[in-house]
């Protein structure tokens, strides 16, 4: 049977490979750090629609440049034991497509991207898995590997050609029968891609804080409202430093139903408050599709 959300851990399911420091943090799921049982297996599809503006300096537009975005996503994960822990790992292989419908971005930035993004591979271990008490403390990692498409000579792409590694500490806590709350810090470290538009460029790790708090408010069927912030992440292009700290704040609001007893399907919005630097994520729709068997 699939936990709230079904996945051992969500992350990193959507990148527009705009420029990196928009994606100082992973795709947090609520409850997506509910354990399930040992030898449960899940198949997941997701469908997202995103919308992006700017470009921005300093909090402030420039340009006027408008960019749409989706991706199909399909995710396998499989859940066992390690050291008498519960444990999972996942794969996640997402297809994306972008293209700019107005305004000027910066030289470099390219018009239209399309192809199979970075596979991305993650394992989790739960040291608290206690369903009884309604509490769970879980450690994960996430490697994204440089398998995407990738054109040089522009930074809009499918996947990001370079390695980069994100690792997370969560924890979930039943406040009652009906209304959770979740922590989730991470941290993200970038490999160096040699040829980013013709220079070889680095980054800084970045890190954010994912705060969710979940309402079961009718049998069957739940609604979440989230909060993230993100900080860190500063590019150095040609051995240059950019400055380029997005600390983008991030609020979303989803809803999940079970279609059947193995069978949950939600739909989740989010939308960046405000961000420094950058692309900015005006619209983010994610509709999902869990199977456990």
């Amino acid at each position: 049977m699939i936990t709230a959300w079904a996945l051992a851990w969500a992350a990193a399911l959507f990148c527009l490979c705009l420029p990196p420091p928009a994606q100082a943090a992973s795709e947090v799921y609520p409850g997506s750090f509910e354990a399930a049982s040992p030898g449960t297996r899940i198949a997941s599809l997701y469908y997202y629609r995103r919308s992006l503006e700017g470009y921005y300096v300093n909090g402030t537009r420039i340009g006027g440049a408008r960019v749409e975005g989706q991706a199909v996503v399909a995710a396998f994960s499989v859940y066992g034991r390690l050291f008498d822990m519960t444990s999972s790992w996942s794969v996640h292989l997402p297809y994306l497509q972008g293209h700019r419908t107005a305004g000027v971005l910066p030289a470099g930035f390219g018009n239209e991207t399309s192809g199979v993004g970075d596979l991305r591979i993650g394992y989790t271990v739960w040291p608290v898995n206690d369903r009884e008490t309604g509490q769970w403390l879980a450690v994960s990692g996430t490697l994204l590997t440089p398998t995407g498409h990738y054109d040089h000579s522009q930074s809009l792409n499918s996947g990001d050609r370079r390695w980069k590694g994100t690792l997370q500490l969560a924890w979930v806590r039943y406040l009652s029968p009906t209304v959770a709350a979740e922590l989730i810090p991470e941290v993200t470290f970038y490999g160096t891609n040699g040829n980013y538009v013709g220079y070889r460029m680095t980054q800084a790790p970045a890190a954010a804080l994912t705060t969710f708090l979940r309402w079961k408010f009718t049998p069957g069927w739940e609604t979440q409202v989230g909060y993230q912030f993100n900080t860190g992440g500063e590019q150095t292009i040609g051995g240059v430093r950019q400055g380029n700290e997005p600390r983008n704040r991030r609020v979303f609001l989803g809803v999940s139903t079970w279609l059947s007893p193995t069978v949950k399907a939600g739909l989740r919005y989010s939308r960046d408050t405000s961000l420094n630097y950058e692309m900015k994520t005006t619209r983010d729709l994610v509709a999902s599709v869990n199977w456990g068997f």
